[in-house]
């Protein structure tokens, strides 16, 4: 089934019809390609001209603004000509390669990303010093000069506590995320110390923000 199914002036409600068609999945999956937006921005776009809030859309992780992205999004019984239409409207953002699905994607079933970097104004003297470099790159690595933004940003950085989980060290890594930081509650690690569980958890997840967000 496609978006021909439905004439472009029919009106529609996102929270579905009984004229839904009874073959087709209830979710429409698409890709969205996007450039100096991220993934929120541009669904609170596209949102916006279809009368849709931004969490009527379902994602499997966040797309950063400063690149061109392309990801997979859905959104419940929406016909995909609806969708289709607003790319002669949208500036810097695209969608395409519409299907409908059983159920919508959500956050942490993304299997991975896949990058490709290109570097422009590239000034050298020969395309051997070009390679050079590049391999250069390759073998040693790069300092990195901008931040913790993909490894925390708190004195234990996540990527620690992820390989703890990854090795199957749940002590390590329920240690690393409940070590003391500056700025914590004394009384509350203090309690987790003294293995007084029952009573710091509840307090620990109201005040650590990796709890909140695991």
């Amino acid at each position: 089934m496609n978006g021909s199914d439905w004439g472009d002036d029919r009106p529609f409600d996102s929270r579905g019809s009984s004229s839904w068609p009874a073959h087709a999945g209830k979710f429409l999956r698409f890709h969205l390609c996007k450039e100096n937006k991220d993934t929120q921005d541009a669904l609170g776009v596209i949102g916006k001209m279809l009368g849709l809030q931004s969490r009527s859309f379902g994602f499997s992780g966040t797309k950063d603004k400063r690149a061109v992205t392309t990801q997979q999004v859905t959104v419940f019984k929406v016909p995909a000509n609806k969708i289709a239409a607003l790319n002669k409207r949208l500036y810097g953002i695209k969608v395409g390669n519409f299907c409908y699905v059983k159920e919508g994607l959500g956050l942490g079933q993304l299997m991975g990303n896949r990058f490709t970097i290109t570097l422009r104004g590239v000034v050298a003297e020969s395309e051997d010093m070009i390679k050079a470099a590049v391999d250069g790159l390759g073998k040693n690595g790069f300092i990195n000069y901008y931040g913790l933004q993909r490894f925390g940003s708190g004195s234990v950085p996540t990527h620690r506590i992820g390989a703890a989980l990854l090795r199957g060290e749940w002590k390590n890594a329920v240690n690393l995320v409940l070590d003391p930081r500056e700025g914590d509650i004394l009384k509350l690690f203090c309690l987790y110390l003294i293995r007084i569980a029952c009573c710091a958890v509840p307090t620990f997840v109201q005040h650590n923000s990796i709890l909140r967000t695991a």
